[in-house]
């Protein structure tokens, strides 16, 4: 770049480098100005050396450029660099050119190429004002921060532009610094910072040049900084609210507002998962925080909304780990309309590696960019929260098993107890009566009596015995299954039978009565067992009836068998039918109980039919009687034989094996079967199945070739717990007959897991 002031003899050159690393400047023919700039001296250095400076503002006072030159700036690399010392000069050259030109300013401005171009190439915004504060100059910059014309500023008030003006004094002729905004044409609020420089005219006329610098971008990142600040204490506080409390659901919603007033947002959702009555898996809003003036009521039908079909995407994403936005886009109407966002972020929490929901920031007024300090603050609560809720969780069941633990030392205690009792009693029968024998003159009729007394005591400690025996072999899983096949009907009459000689013992007053909807049923199970049950089960019903009817019953339901054995008796308290089957529990209060017994009876009872792959349950009321109903297959497996190993492993979860191709469709499956399947295992063949761990196969319908179904259908023969299923979600319709022994899932997410369950309920 080249200007000449012909006047002067004056020639500023300025080469620079394609590196912008060195600027030469060359003074040439320079009469009386200090010629003092470096060849090749470092850009950097020059930028803070004050010599240019003074170099232009003596050009500028010492006489007037030669307006015919033209001043061409052609390498934007050149106007780039000069744009960098232009933004160093004082406020005070500008008062010189302005100065200059006072008088011409009122009609027209009249400035010569180098004074142009100080002004004009300037970053900053720079404004002449007069005494009454009247716009007499602005330059480019300023025309184009404020969004304003020539023709709307010039001689119009400066004060009005920004919002604070009526605070600064334009009596001082003091340079100010002053941060301020300032209202653009457009409604554009700009942070700006304001130097001032007093011009003096005279002594009675001043002006003032304001040089104002569009601070916007500085702003922005003082914000994100504040807002970061505020983000990391909300961080901190979670942390401190969690550490130190127990029970993370008195906390949350202060965890919530905290994080809310942090990140300025319009809302906050904490949403768990949750499975509903129609096992639909669905967002359970647990807990939601909102700032004052937004309606807090606007959720109130979403309190729970199934994820499938409407939100299938939203649930993939999530359970997958990932971070999911909402923003303008049409496919989130639904967020849009029903849940007043216009964006919002979701971020997944899990309790340790179970997806337990997520936490959801929406905005509620405007679109929104969610920063990477504001998403990675979210991802820390996120992950506070699933460590508070995996720690409370921990503690309850530490807790429990405190409490069981308690409560079966203290169980065990009273039954040692009651067992002495229990033995004793018939035991001390026994002996009393069988010394009364040793009497010589006893009459025949006595001596009958009492042996009667000591067969009968004889036989109760043998029950009792029994009892003990039994509910040994239960416990050590010992009890071998050996099926036979029974008629129903004459086995209800064999036990009502021993029912009536039961009752004529007690000398109770009862009514014994058979209900079976067929002469021909026959299940093939352990008699012995099934003896046993029925015998327990008809000992409580006679002990706790003092008189009415006992009914002993079958039907065949579900291509199960139902029995059950109904009395008219005290019946039980409705909160007390959850313990019924624990061990050693007694119902009756110790010190005033009137019936016998060690508390072990229905334990075994419940005990023997789930070894009988049967379910079993009571429906009672006080005072009203009680039914106590089970369940049994029509056939038992042969030669089942439960010990303490197959106990071992029975504990463990049983595992769901699932054979698909397609890694979108084995991840959507998977994602929906891991909220209530612990082990899912993805085989690529079916020979890696562990069938003595397997409770589901699924499999896909398109890749099944014979050979697999068969060996799959033998597979069940020999472990009949093993649930087969097929799948076509790869084929468009669902087309695919169904193949025999498999059964056919429903071409719909939402409706995988309800179908399973049903499936595994049968």
């Amino acid at each position: 770049m080249m200007l000449m002031n012909q006047n002067l003899s004056l020639v500023l050159q300025l080469n620079v480098n394609p590196q912008l690393e060195i600027v030469q400047i060359l003074i040439v023919n320079a009469p009386n100005v200090n010629n003092t700039i470096k060849v090749g001296q470092n850009f950097k250095e020059i930028i803070n050396d004050n010599s240019l400076l003074h170099l232009i503002s003596e050009v500028i006072q010492q006489g007037k450029v030669n307006e015919e030159i033209e001043v061409k700036l052609s390498n934007t690399l050149l106007i780039g660099s000069f744009k960098l010392i232009i933004n160093k000069i004082h406020p005070q050259l500008y008062s010189i050119i302005f100065l200059k030109h006072l008088n011409s300013l009122k009609t027209e401005n009249k400035f010569n190429p180098l004074e142009n171009l100080l002004l004009n190439l300037s970053t900053d915004g720079i404004i002449l004002v007069n005494r009454f504060g009247y716009i007499q100059y602005c330059n480019k910059a300023f025309y184009e921060m404020s969004k304003y014309s020539m023709n709307l500023l010039k001689n119009k008030l400066f004060y009005p532009l920004f919002i604070r003006s009526n605070e600064w004094s334009i009596s001082s002729d003091k340079e100010v610094f002053h941060n301020d905004e300032m209202i653009a044409l457009d409604g554009a609020i700009i942070p700006v910072q304001i130097r001032k420089h007093t011009l003096k005219i005279s002594e009675t006329e001043k002006g003032v040049v304001y040089i104002v610098k569009n601070i916007s971008q500085l702003k922005s990142v003082e914000n994100e900084l504040n807002i970061r600040e505020k983000i990391i204490e909300s961080i901190f506080y979670a942390s401190r609210q969690f550490l130190f409390s127990t029970n993370w659901e008195e906390n949350i919603f202060n965890v919530l507002a905290h994080l809310g007033k942090a990140i300025k947002a319009s809302r906050i959702n904490l949403i768990e998962n949750r499975v509903n009555s129609k096992d639909e898996i669905c967002m359970k809003f647990n807990t939601i925080w909102t700032i004052d003036h937004l309606n807090q009521n606007i959720l109130a039908n979403q309190k729970c909304v199934p994820y499938f079909p409407e939100h299938d995407e939203l649930f993939f994403e999530l359970s997958a780990g990932n971070i999911y936005y909402i923003d303008a886009d049409e496919k989130y109407a639904f967020y849009h309309q029903h849940m007043n966002i216009k964006s919002a972020i979701l971020i997944p929490i899990f309790m340790q590696d179970e997806w337990w929901g997520f936490l959801g920031v929406d905005e509620c007024y405007q679109h929104r960019a969610f920063k990477n300090s504001e998403i990675h603050a979210l991802k820390q609560i996120a992950d506070l929260i699933g460590a508070a809720i995996y720690q409370q969780k921990i503690l309850k069941q530490t807790q429990l098993l405190k409490e069981k633990s308690e409560e079966s030392d203290r169980l065990k205690t009273a039954f040692l107890s009651n067992i002495g009792h229990e033995l004793r009693t018939p035991l001390n029968a026994v002996i009393g009566f069988s010394e009364l024998l040793k009497k010589n003159n006893l009459e025949p009729e006595k001596q009958k009596e009492f042996i009667q007394h000591i067969i009968d005591n004889s036989q109760k400690l043998l029950q009792s015995i029994d009892h003990l025996v039994n509910f040994a072999k239960l416990e050590a899983n010992t009890i071998v299954i050996k099926p036979e096949t029974i008629n129903i009907f004459n086995f209800l009459n064999e036990i009502a039978f021993f029912t009536k000689n039961e009752i004529n013992k007690s000398r109770k007053n009862i009514d014994v009565s058979i209900n079976c909807n067929s002469y021909d049923f026959q299940i093939i199970t352990n008699k012995k067992l099934l003896v046993q049950t029925f015998t327990q089960l008809l000992t409580n019903a006679i002990k706790f009836t003092l008189n009415g009817r006992i009914e002993i019953g079958c039907r065949l339901k579900d291509e199960l068998f139902e029995f059950y054995v109904l009395d008219t008796g005290i019946g039980i308290e409705h909160d007390k039918l959850s313990v019924v089957f624990n061990r050693f529990r007694i119902l009756e209060n110790e010190t005033t109980r009137t019936n016998p017994g060690m508390g072990i009876g229905l334990p075994i009872t419940k005990r023997i039919i789930e070894k009988l792959n049967g379910h079993i349950w009571i429906e009672s009321e006080l005072n009203h009687g009680t039914t106590v109903f089970f369940t049994l297959p029509k056939e038992i497996i042969s030669n089942t034989t439960y010990n303490t190993q197959q106990s071992i492993d029975k504990l463990e979860p049983s595992t769901l094996y699932l054979l698909e191709e397609r890694n979108d469709i084995f991840y959507k499956i998977y994602s929906i079967l891991k909220v209530e399947f612990n082990n899912i295992i993805r085989i690529k063949k079916v020979e890696e199945i562990k069938p003595e761990k397997a409770s589901i196969i699924i499999l896909n319908s398109s890749n099944l070739n014979p050979s697999d179904v068969q060996y799959l259908k033998n597979l069940q023969k020999q472990y009949p717990q093993i649930k087969l299923m097929s799948q076509s979600f790869n084929i468009q319709h669902n087309t695919t007959p169904n193949i025999d022994g498999f059964t056919l899932l429903p071409q719909n997410y939402g409706q995988i897991l309800p179908t399973i369950k049903s499936i595994l309920k049968r």
